[in-house]
């Protein structure tokens, strides 16, 4: 208590105390802190205008910018060991997250400074409660190591709860936003929960996204789709469900559900993401509709798909390559088919001429 009367007696917006708190803020968190404004009051909180958290080396650029943060606190749980803040606030804010070679996350080596110094790495003394963190008009990138963007999020808006201890940390947030430069278009809704055991395992999560008025804008899987079966309208489909259900630990992405269905071809399956390279390896299926599929160029191909008894031809083919060039075997598995179909061909001609 006598830390908080002395603070609560000390001058707190003069530019020696935003520098000295900044300072000590980095310090923390193994990167660069800026702020151009500080108002802190010890029994109402904290307000930061104008504030920048740089990558942890060797990263670079900014990992957050915001126009403002706004905390709100209180006091007297400390008395029991627990730091409660009842809100949190984001307005405005940039937030780019990239892992490095290796996939580990610029977020996840804030204060790795710190924790490299000690040979096993302290738990977190208190437990700390975030009954409210939230998001106001935010963009959220997510980029591959090469810097390529895997999503965009424009006007996000975020309402999650964290609670942290010695044995872990916990996180559940809803989400929505524009999505876009995904090679989808859209507004995302969101639900995630990240979880960390003790304070030097990595995190863990799951959770899944709805694209609702879904668009496929500059989709590098549908634009090698139409290349590849030579139907340009694959390149831009309406699909009328985007559906992603998502695991995260070891530096992938796992989705067991990838959902992507139209009336006129529909495109799904499962697989994983590697963070580190982009690297993608996933078991796909596309589904023509019959209309879709006569048209064909070379009518040997379409035994390629098989009959689904819906109304649609089936062709399972795996996707490869990177986020940024992908690759599918589908070309094989056409020429085998036009080649089994040709062989059916000559053989139904020979039978003919001799019985």
């Amino acid at each position: 208590m006598g830390l908080l009367g002395g603070l609560a007696l000390r001058r707190l917006d003069t530019p020696e105390f935003k520098d000295s708190l900044t300072r000590r803020a980095g310090a923390a968190l193994g990167t660069t802190v800026r702020v151009e404004r500080l108002e802190l009051g010890v029994l109402s909180g904290l307000r930061l205008e104008g504030a920048a958290i740089g990558n942890p080396a060797p990263l670079r650029g900014d990992l957050l910018t915001a126009d403002a943060i706004v905390l709100k606190h209180r006091l007297w749980p400390l008395l029991a060991g627990r730091v409660v803040i009842d809100n949190l606030e984001l307005r405005r804010p940039n937030l780019a997250l990239v892992p490095d070679a290796r996939g580990i996350f610029n977020y996840e080596r804030l204060g790795g400074a710190a924790r490299s110094k000690a040979a096993v790495p302290a738990a977190l003394p208190l437990r700390v409660t975030l009954e409210r963190f939230g998001i106001e008009d935010g963009t959220l990138t997510v980029s591959d190591a090469t810097r390529t963007a895997l999503l965009r999020l424009d006007r996000l808006a975020v309402n999650a709860s964290v609670d942290a201890g010695p044995e872990g940390m916990r996180s559940d947030a809803r989400l929505r936003g524009a999505l876009s430069s995904s090679g989808f278009a859209g507004t995302l809704f969101a639900e995630a929960r990240v979880e960390r055991r003790g304070s030097a395992g990595l995190p863990t999560g799951q959770g899944h996204a709805d694209v609702r008025d879904c668009r496929v804008e500059r989709s590098a899987l549908f634009s090698l789709l139409a290349t590849t079966l030579q139907l340009p309208e694959l390149a831009r489909p309406e699909l009328d469900e985007c559906r992603v259900e998502f695991r995260l630990g070891g530096g992938r992405v796992v989705t067991p559900v990838v959902a992507l269905k139209g009336k006129p071809v529909q495109v799904t399956g499962t697989g994983s993401l590697a963070l580190a390279t982009g690297a993608l390896d996933y078991e796909m299926e596309l589904a023509l509709r019959a209309e879709l599929l006569g048209r064909l160029s070379v009518k040997e191909l379409r035994a390629a798909f098989k009959d689904r008894g819906d109304g649609y031809g089936v062709l399972a083919f795996k996707l490869g390559g990177t986020t940024a060039k992908p690759a599918t075997d589908i070309p094989a598995r056409l020429a085998k088919a036009a080649a089994d179909e040709a062989a059916k061909g000559k053989l139904k001609g020979i039978l003919g001429k001799v019985f």
